[in-house]
């Protein structure tokens, strides 16, 4: 990891971490979107049990860069393997990055996968607020047949902290199009 991902990382995963710790209500790691699908942070390997046994994941989106989850103290894909819990990794560059649509068909696909095996799905990046956001939007305009307001108001409305930016939502109207509505281009 060079020393700007390396100072970018750790800032803001310290930065959440406080908030979290200051505030947990106004600041939780992870937030329940539906019976599916919780959306969070990072998780660390001394929150498995708690994912595991209180909210029953079985599935893990993870959308984080390899150098965000190769600590000995984040939850890996072994980690959760050895643990039963079925994983996706889509790796995405932080902040304003996105992906190929492809990408984010096969992620909401697992996610779709998960929820039918009745499964629910824990969707993370560093945060929990751009990345991860982006793929649970566009599940949820697969679900219910939504358009991007309705999806980001739901999410807004569970997880406010989510911030969403320019290639996120070019990302997210073209998967509608594509995905949920069909649209020929």
């Amino acid at each position: 990891m060079g020393l700007l991902s390396w100072a970018t990382f750790y800032s803001t995963l310290s930065y959440n971490l406080l908030r979290n710790r200051l505030s947990e209500t106004d600041w939780p790691w992870y937030s329940k979107i539906d019976e599916t699908v919780i959306l969070g942070a990072l998780p660390f390997k001394s929150m498995m049990n708690e994912l595991i046994d209180k909210e029953h994941i079985g599935g893990v989106v993870c959308l984080t860069e390899p150098h965000e989850i190769e600590h000995r103290w984040a939850a890996a894909k072994d980690d959760w393997e050895a643990r039963g819990v079925s994983y996706f990794w889509l790796p995405i560059r932080d902040f304003w990055y996105s992906t190929s649509l492809e990408n984010v068909r096969e992620a909401v696909k697992f996610i779709e996968e998960c929820e039918q095996s009745g499964k629910k799905v824990y969707v993370h990046c560093k945060a929990g607020r751009s990345r991860s956001a982006m793929i649970v939007m566009c599940y949820l305009m697969q679900k219910h047949g939504w358009y991007s307001t309705a999806a980001h108001a739901l999410l807004k409305s569970k997880r406010p902290r989510i911030v969403l930016w320019h290639d996120h939502w070019l990302t997210i109207e073209q998967y509608a199009k594509t995905f949920v509505w069909g649209v020929k281009q």
